[in-house]
């Protein structure tokens, strides 16, 4: 029997009508050729189907999806959103078909990993009817807020990352989290007043400033985004979410996994402060960016003009003059763009650094040129405002009207491109803007000039982001793509040749059915280290980590089993001893190592494979030396135990986790509560504990 199409599509194929449930099918689906399973599962659009709602077509698809591979069903239907739990919605569809599923486990071969799964969504899910009812009154805020609002959160946000740039405040929350929040807003704004956006005129009129409806607003937001990542923490690492009463605990099954990813955070976090120590005493004669606003400060008086039309605000008078226009092209680097700049090296390792292209025409070195020239606007913009503010309060009004810049495109491209020409001001400002047209979603670090009828830019966000590292994300630039060298691999085998013999990089192998390669491969004292080397990005959010989780952590642990297998496979050795020409005997040990580029997962292990971070690795085969501060004494510890590194050194920093088992056993559990309506939401981390850790007087040894 063929295929037959109605009007509602109705569709008959091999016997099968896919306008009714076919669980009792499955079994025979699963017996269908594999081009078979292809050809019905064509015939169902899913993205429609679950726009839609339709009960019926959405678990025939799944029914499908695991009868065609029930190995790679659950990531697949993960990746193409079909249990996604919608903010707009209750969700009721997708919590019947969930319901089926867990009542037809048996029937669909589920594993303990696809019931866990769907039981947590089930969990999850009885918040959904509290977050529709979030996610609907923010929408009627907004609708009714004014076309005011964009340049109101605007205002909001970018006061905060002043006051955090000048130490005057600290959030409780990171400034990155509230301007991730500002940035749903100002993109639902768009979506919902698309007829209203704010220009020149309704930007000037609206004249009051709504404070406590914004501080709502960004509060009912931080509920949405923390059902958000509790969802992403389930839907992309395998988190489970269980439910005591009202009580629901989110939590990773494997806790050296959450603990590996807090020491990342942690570990990033120290790295950063110790590289801002050795910089400002490496680079302490280093001008101050400061010293250089408070000379041009003195003027101010000049660059500010009050206007009382149409409403009452200091206008800023871009000052090109010519010791301005020097200070923005010369070649001394200030003591802060020194630290950016080694911070890039240090993350990056990329040859002939300032001439890097970060999109089709810029490079680092424009970057550099466009971020002090804001700065300079921004410092002084918020410097002169601010003061007024802190000296009569009444002028509040005034200062909200003045805060944030308006450019028309013309007038940004004139400011720019006396410092790096016409073209790269066009680049700049393509690549830097975000367009309602294009309806991507908004991040304010990554595309801070908010482009509607004239481009509105909150100078602070943009002095404060990673403007670097966003832009090789946003263009999918990898440095060691575009070097063609993997500087990870490369770095790794010249500090292990540099005292043992028997290391090689990017051998391929294709043996046994077993195809790939050994990034970095090493024989030592009868042990063959295999390291999978991964040039990542660090990432700033769960999408980004996500990207990290599956890309690199998953994938390099994937290789890695692949050259493993490879090494135990009958006859290779003999080929790899006949190709290195080297002398593995037959009773050799094998340890394999993922290294990431960044400090994420450091010192994870599942039992076989082992996660550490380059910079860390690298130090310890080049120097064997850390650092720890105690009660702020610093003590240099040695690694090795001799004067050289060994076989054994090596073995201990990798599979007896000599520095990362105590590190990891110091992280204390914590929990974070998160209050949806009648329900408690728990999730289970874990906190570095410093005196746990120094508890241990023999620390590493």
């Amino acid at each position: 029997m063929g295929c037959s199409f109605g009007k509602d599509h109705l569709i008959i194929y091999m016997g099968l009508d896919i306008s009714k449930n076919l669980i009792d099918d499955f079994q025979h689906i699963k017996q269908l050729p594999e081009a078979q399973k292809k050809d019905i599962l064509k015939t169902i659009d899913i993205k429609n189907e679950l726009k839609s709602k339709n009960e019926i077509y959405i678990i025939n698809y799944i029914i499908i999806v695991y009868a065609k591979n029930s190995d790679k069903a659950l990531s697949q239907l993960k990746r193409e959103k079909v249990f996604s739990l919608d903010i707009n919605s209750k969700n009721r569809v997708i919590i019947k078909i969930i319901d089926f599923l867990l009542k037809n486990n048996k029937k669909l071969e589920f594993t303990n990993e696809d019931i866990n799964y769907f039981q947590s969504k089930k969990n999850l899910s009885l918040i959904s009817e509290n977050i529709y009812k979030v996610s609907q009154k923010i929408r009627k805020e907004i609708k009714n807020y004014g076309n005011s609002f964009i340049r109101d959160i605007l205002f909001v946000v970018d006061m905060h990352f002043y006051r955090t740039m000048k130490g005057i405040e600290s959030l409780n929350v990171p400034i990155e989290t509230l301007s991730e929040v500002c940035s749903f807003l100002i993109y639902l704004f768009a979506q919902i007043n698309k007829e209203h956006i704010i220009s020149k005129n309704t930007f000037s009129k609206e004249k009051s400033f709504y404070e406590k409806k914004l501080d709502n607003l960004i509060s009912l937001s931080f509920i949405i985004r923390n059902f958000q990542d509790i969802e992403k923490f389930i839907d992309n690492f395998n988190y489970q979410c269980i439910k005591e009463k009202n009580n629901l605990i989110v939590k990773s099954e494997d806790g050296l996994f959450e603990k590996s990813r807090r020491y990342g955070d942690f570990h990033s976090n120290m790295q950063r402060m110790a590289l801002t120590l050795h910089t400002r005493e490496k680079y302490g004669d280093a001008p101050l960016f400061d010293n250089f606003i408070d000379g041009i400060s003195k003027k101010c008086e000049i660059l500010f003009e009050f206007k009382e039309k149409p409403i009452e605000r200091y206008v800023f008078k871009f000052p090109l003059f010519d010791d301005i226009k020097d200070f923005i092209l010369k070649e001394e680097y200030f003591l802060d763009e020194v630290f950016e700049l080694e911070e890039i090296q240090k993350e990056y390792m990329i040859p002939d650094m300032m001439n890097f292209k970060i999109s089709t025409l810029l490079t680092l070195r424009d970057l550099m040129i466009i971020k002090r020239l804001f700065k300079m606007v921004g410092l002084l913009n918020s410097d002169y405002l601010f003061n007024i503010l802190e000296k009569d309060k009444s002028k509040k009004q005034i200062i909200y009207n003045s805060w944030i810049k308006a450019f028309e495109h013309k007038n940004l491209k004139d400011t720019l491109t006396p410092f790096i020409g016409e073209d790269k001001a066009e680049d700049f400002i393509s690549n830097f803007s975000w367009l309602l047209e294009s309806n991507n979603k908004l991040d304010l670090q990554y595309s801070p000039l908010i482009h509607f009828d004239d481009y509105y830019f909150p100078l602070n966000i943009f002095i404060l982001s990673n403007l670097f590292r966003n832009s090789l994300y946003n263009n999918q630039i990898r440095p060691h793509d575009v070097s063609q060298q993997d500087n990870i691999s490369e770095a790794i085998t010249n500090v292990l040749k540099q005292n043992f013999e028997n290391v090689a990089k990017e051998i391929n192998f294709n043996k046994n059915k077993l195809k790939g390669d050994f990034d970095v491969i090493a024989y030592i004292d009868n042990v063959i280290y295999i390291f999978e080397c991964k040039n990542t990005i660090t990432p700033t959010d769960l999408h980004e980590l996500r990207t990290t989780y599956k890309d690199n952590f998953l994938h390099g642990f994937e290789q890695l089993s692949k050259c493993r297998n490879v090494l135990l496979s009958n006859g290779y050795i003999k080929c790899l001893n006949t190709n290195l020409k080297w002398n593995i005997a037959d009773d050799f040990k094998i340890v394999t190592c993922l290294v990431l580029g960044t400090r994420m997962y450091n010192g994870y292990t599942n039992g076989e494979h082992h996660v550490r971070s380059f910079h860390e690795l690298l130090n310890f085969l080049d120097t064997g030396k850390i650092e720890i501060i105690n009660n702020g004494v610093t003590k240099e510890i040695s690694l090795w135990k001799n004067d050289k590194i060994t076989g054994n050194d090596i073995y201990d920093f990798i599979e007896n986790m000599i520095v990362h088992k105590p590190i990891l056993e110091a992280f204390s559990p914590q929990i974070n509560k998160e209050f949806f309506g009648k329900y408690t939401v728990s999730f289970e981390t874990f906190e570095f504990d410093e005196k746990e850790f120094y508890s241990n007087g023999n620390v590493f040894h």
